[in-house]
C-alpha cells in the first residue's frame, strides 16, 4: 500500500531541511595555502569560506554579459579587480603571509 500524500510531503519536508542544514559541511572543506616551497601558509575553515564575498548574486540582462562578468569572476575568484588579484597572488608566490582581511582587493 502507498504512503499517503501527508506522509510523504512531511518525509519531503524532512530531508530538505536536513540538506540545509548539512550545506556548508557538504559543500566547503578546509583549505590549506602553501607557498613555493611547500611550507604552510595559512588554513582556512569551511565558515571563513562561505563569509567571503563571491558576487554571484548580480544578475545579467543577456548571455553575452553573463560569460563576459563569469570569466572575469573565475580569473579574480570574485574579489575585486584583476591587478589587485594579481598582486595578491605575487605575494602568495613570494612566500608572505597574506591576511585577507586586511588586503584591499
Amino acid at each position: 500500500m502507498p504512503q499517503s500524500k501527508m506522509k510523504r510531503k512531511i518525509a519531503l519536508s524532512r530531508r530538505d531541511t536536513n540538506k540545509l542544514h548539512s550545506y556548508g559541511a557538504k559543500t566547503f572543506s578546509e583549505v590549506k595555502r602553501y607557498d613555493g616551497e611547500g611550507n604552510l601558509i595559512e588554513v582556512i575553515t569551511p565558515d571563513e569560506l562561505m563569509s567571503r564575498p563571491i558576487g554571484s548574486t548580480i544578475k545579467r540582462k543577456n548571455m553575452h554579459g553573463k560569460r563576459i562578468y563569469q570569466s572575469r569572476l573565475s580569473k579574480t575568484n570574485g574579489e575585486g579587480s584583476m591587478r589587485a588579484w594579481s598582486s595578491l597572488a605575487t605575494k602568495v608566490k613570494r612566500g608572505d603571509k597574506v591576511d585577507y582581511k586586511k588586503e584591499k582587493l
